[in-house]
This record gives C-alpha cells, structure tokens and sequence, in this order.
C-alpha cells in the first residue's frame, strides 16, 4: 500500500512526498520545496486574520472603568455570554495569527540567503503580523500596569 496516494493531499504535496520517499530528493529540498510552495500556492493566506466584530456588550464592558469592571459578579458575564464568546473567538484569532508568524519564520528558515526578493516578501508579512499581535496586547500591558501584575507564559 503506497500511503502518499491513498492521501487526499493536492497533488504538489502528493509529488513531493513521492519524491522524499522514493529518494528522489532529499529532506533539505524537499523542505525548501514546501518553502516554495506556501509562497507560490497560499502566501496570500499567510496574513493577519482580523478579530470579529466587537458586541455591543463588549463594547459596553470596555466603557467600564477598571474599577467598576474590577467589582463585576461572575453573573455579569453568565447574564451576556456574547463577552465570553466575543473573547473566545478573539483568542482563536489570536492564535491562528500566531500560527501563520511561527510557519513564516519557519519556512524562512529553508530559503537560500541568495533568494533576498523572497525572504524581503516574507519579512515584510512577518513584520505585519508582529506588528498586529503587539498592537492588540497594549490593552494587556494597561491592565498589567493598572493592577500590578504580570504574566507568564505556558
């Protein structure tokens, strides 16, 4: 049974794994291959994903000042789910943001020093998508620096 057939993958993705596996090419050109792929085949998709819309009870919420907010029962919150879900689904972004800054930095990693046109292309993305996460943390950093706290990573 030939596994890289039986697998509904496109058919670029099909060759490759075809080509690694019979020895064809190596691991080094089959990742700069994929590398060149995802430039040529999605790198459109490799941008930052916009939040959803903000409820007009999160909007609410966010007009609170910070003491108010600080003095909520967890019944605010059960009483307008939509802030739950809003963040939720802020998070998901969040994350698939990250997701795409981590498979650019990645792929950056297998294209020769030589090909300056592609790696300015995906620095540029880089960039824009850092510049995205850093600019939705700020309101992270206020209430850091309101309540005194910190975070951690995990």
């Amino acid at each position: 049974m030939d596994v890289v057939t039986d697998i509904r993958f496109p058919h670029t993705a099909k060759k490759l794994l075809s080509d690694l596996q019979s020895g064809k090419i190596t691991l080094t050109e089959f990742l700069l291959e994929c590398a060149y792929w995802a430039l040529l085949d999605g790198f459109d998709e490799l941008q930052p994903k916009p939040f959803p819309p903000k409820p007009d009870k999160v909007l609410e919420y966010e007009v609170m000042s910070l003491e108010k907010r600080s003095r909520l029962k967890s019944l605010f919150f059960d009483d307008n789910p939509e802030i739950n879900r809003y963040c939720a689904q802020r998070n998901k972004t969040k994350a698939a943001n990250r997701a795409i800054l981590n498979w650019l930095k990645e792929i950056k990693k297998y294209l020769p020093v030589e090909d300056t046109a592609n790696i300015e292309k995906i620095d540029a993305r880089i960039l824009e998508l850092e510049t995205f996460l850093n600019a939705t943390s700020e309101e992270i950093e206020s209430a850091k620096h309101i309540f005194s706290a910190s975070t951690t990573d995990g």
